[in-house]
């Protein structure tokens, strides 16, 4: 395996060390929440009712959700590999929850 999943240089060169070390789980949270946020709009396109509370009840999970996928995405060395496995698991779990509720 490679190096672990740290900032581009250019941003400690930038902004210095304590946003370098911000950067990751930054960056995976936004992404996690992106992905959560276009569940929800994909599962409204062919949805006949309004959005209500209990379409954003993944973003209450979303902690979980990052704290397994910053674990998973902090050992893999590109960037770009981490956000989109942390924008996957955000849509992954809207659907899982959606799921779970109408059993």
């Amino acid at each position: 395996m490679g190096a672990p999943f740290r900032a581009p240089a250019i941003i400690e060169e930038q902004f210095g060390e304590v946003w370098a070390m911000v950067f990751p789980p930054l960056l995976l949270s936004s992404a996690t929440i992106l992905g959560i946020f276009a569940s929800i709009l994909w599962q409204l396109r062919n949805r006949q009712k309004p959005l209500g509370a209990r379409d954003f009840l993944p973003l209450l999970i979303s902690p979980i959700v990052l704290l397994v996928t910053y674990s998973v995405a902090s050992e893999h060395p590109s960037v770009l590999i981490a956000s989109l496995m942390a924008f996957q698991n955000g849509f992954f779990w809207q659907i899982v929850m959606s799921t779970n509720e109408t059993r």
